[in-house]
């Protein structure tokens, strides 16, 4: 009878330690609305060609809200370049748009210094491309400016490894599974 029991404490046990578990990792999944893992094979290599914050005082600027540009050639650099740093707008303008295309992410507009905006992946999906984003701010005992800024990361994708066709979606999304904006290439 003793076997039995102990038995019985011992499947009650694990049974609560498998349930514990399960809630662990289902809580932890709750709220996603977009899958940020790629199919093995498709995440991309990307270079950065600069990351900063915007040069709003010279144009109207990325905008309030998070946003994505994508350019394929030369014609469509302006007003961009004139959003961005002389070094980042003088790369993207070296860029060569028969081997490679240029993604800008913006973190929309902030009031203080210290925000960042990463692209951390590139993944090429079934008809989509979707830009994964960290989006930092100040650390609590950081000194920040107040100061208007629209934090960006440029970066630099290789058109063989990931090429871009009219009318595929290309997603800026943040770690969250959130997207923060999308544009459907011409």
């Amino acid at each position: 009878m003793s076997n039995n029991i102990e038995y019985s404490h011992r499947s009650q046990f694990y049974l609560l330690f498998v349930t514990c578990l399960i809630g662990i990792i289902l809580a932890s999944c709750s709220g996603m609305q977009v899958e940020i893992t790629a199919t093995p094979g498709m995440s991309a290599n990307f270079q950065t060609i600069g990351q900063g914050n915007a040069l709003t005082t010279r144009t109207a600027g990325p905008g309030d809200e998070p946003a994505l540009i994508v350019l394929t050639n030369t014609d469509q650099l302006k007003p961009v370049i004139d959003w961005l740093d002389p070094t980042t707008s003088e790369k993207i303008s070296n860029t060569n748009f028969d081997e490679n295309w240029v993604a800008v992410a913006f973190s929309g507009k902030v009031g203080s210094s210290g925000y960042h905006i990463t692209i951390t992946q590139v993944n090429k999906m079934a008809g989509e491309i979707h830009l994964i984003v960290k989006i930092e701010g100040p650390a609590p005992d950081q000194a920040v400016s107040t100061i208007i800024t629209h934090p960006f990361h440029a970066i630099s994708v290789d058109s063989t490894e990931i090429p871009l066709e009219t009318g595929t979606v290309v997603k800026l999304i943040d770690m969250e599974g959130n997207i923060l904006d999308q544009i459907t290439i011409p």
